[in-house]
């Protein structure tokens, strides 16, 4: 009954009031669904920059490990280069800005010294007879900014002449206009003094140690081109020892090669220091004189003779005896285009002379 007093109770609510009782005494919770979706692209985006900041960073690391061992090898082959690497302003002072550790062991000054001409201008370290030549040679390859290679001298700190080969080129700008000149400087003295060595031997004989044949010959050619433009007189005379063939005899060759040796020092001392004393071959020399006539030669041969007379040539206790006889000529008998060879032919023709007439003679 009390069922059914409250059913009809119940069925005189309306829907709005149903809904309001409800949703007085009912929880309600709403849900919204969460987006993976968006979590995963959020993921992915911060692994790719994640990735892309480690593939910089290792790039950045190997790019640091190269640029590390690059100056370490090139500071390496800076400080082991034979010779002094630099940059330089294109001025008369060559201001450098930079040069290498090997400074100190080519000039003997620091490398400090010469940054900026602290201490001392790199132009001032060149020989004073070659510093012009290095200016122009630098000036003559600016025209086409070629690379430059020169040879010359520099005067140590010690005093102490050097010579050096140079290589470099000009640094410019995108307009061609020139920063600076960079290059490197290798000491070449050691080369210079063996060539000078070598230089030396080839002109020189073997034996007495004045000049040779063939050195004497290249100048005599050369003298008689200036006689031909000039007319610079100059005379020869060609010299044989006398009887040389009875001292190698008697004395044996070491004996003939000693009087051979004391007859050269001798010939050499008597004659002025540009005057050309050379061994024409064998027992036969050969002496040109400069600005000599005929007459100016005899007495100078009689010099000769003179002091060979009064020297002792002693060999192994003995002495031995040593006379020579000579024949002179002079450019002036020869006339414009007479030749070298004509020349000497008339000096040997006189020599003949004088050892036909009994030798120790000079005509």
């Amino acid at each position: 009954m009390l069922r059914d007093i409250l059913d009809k109770g119940i069925a005189t609510i309306t829907p709005r009031e149903r809904e309001a009782i409800t949703n007085r005494h009912v929880n309600i919770t709403v849900v919204q669904p969460f987006d993976y979706g968006l979590l995963l692209r959020i993921a992915g985006l911060l692994a790719v920059l994640a990735g892309v900041w480690f593939y910089w960073s290792m790039r950045i690391r190997t790019i640091n490990a190269s640029l590390r061992e690059s100056e370490r090898s090139k500071s390496l082959l800076i400080a082991n280069l034979p010779g002094v690497a630099y940059r330089c302003r294109f001025d008369r002072d060559w201001t450098m800005e930079f040069v290498s550790e090997g400074c100190f062991k080519l000039t003997g000054y620091p490398s400090e010294a010469l940054l900026y001409n602290q201490k001392v201008a790199y132009n001032d370290l060149i020989h004073p007879e070659d510093r012009e030549r290095v200016w122009e040679g630098w000036q003559a390859a600016s025209a086409q900014r070629t690379p430059v290679q020169l040879e010359y001298r520099l005067i140590a700190a010690t005093q102490r002449e050097k010579w050096i080969f140079e290589q470099g080129a000009f640094v410019c700008d995108e307009a061609g206009q020139i920063q600076a000149l960079e290059g490197l400087l290798i000491d070449i003295t050691d080369r210079k003094q063996a060539e000078e060595e070598v230089y030396r031997i080839s002109i020189h004989d073997d034996l007495t140690g004045i000049y040779n044949r063939r050195y004497i010959f290249e100048r005599l050619e050369k003298l008689m081109k200036e006689y031909e433009r000039n007319c610079r007189d100059f005379a020869i005379a060609l010299i044989d020892l006398d009887f040389f063939k009875k001292i190698n005899d008697t004395y044996g060759h070491q004996g003939g090669d000693y009087v051979l040796q004391q007859f050269a020092q001798l010939l050499s001392s008597s004659c002025r220091p540009y005057d050309l004393v050379g061994r024409y071959g064998g027992e036969e020399f050969i002496v040109i004189a400069l600005n000599l006539d005929h007459e100016a030669m005899a007495q100078l041969m009689k010099r000769v003779r003179e002091r060979l007379d009064e020297q002792t040539c002693i060999f192994e206790g003995q002495r031995i005896t040593v006379t020579f006889s000579a024949g002179i000529a002079a450019s002036s008998e020869a006339g414009v285009g007479f030749s070298s060879e004509a020349l000497v032919s008339q000096a040997d023709k006189r020599l003949y002379d004088a050892k036909e007439l009994g030798r120790n003679r000079i005509i």
